[in-house]
């Protein structure tokens, strides 16, 4: 699948190897900088339950 990444965020559990990415259409990965391994953890379009016929366009994202 083609994602279109929008956002890169600092790790809040790994910062010096890893970061997050966001992607347009919702879903969020966590990718290891060293070994290039990603994983998703979740898309944002699911977890905040939009309502139907919504067409989701993350553009940004920020970790404390």
């Amino acid at each position: 699948a083609g994602y279109r990444l929008t956002a890169t965020m600092r790790h809040l559990e790994d910062p010096e190897n890893k970061v997050y990415f966001l992607s347009m259409e919702g879903p969020l990965f966590e990718a290891d900088v060293h070994t290039l391994k990603v994983k998703q953890l979740f898309d944002l379009a699911g977890e905040l339950d939009l309502p139907e016929g919504s067409q989701p366009h993350f553009k940004g994202g920020y970790t404390g």
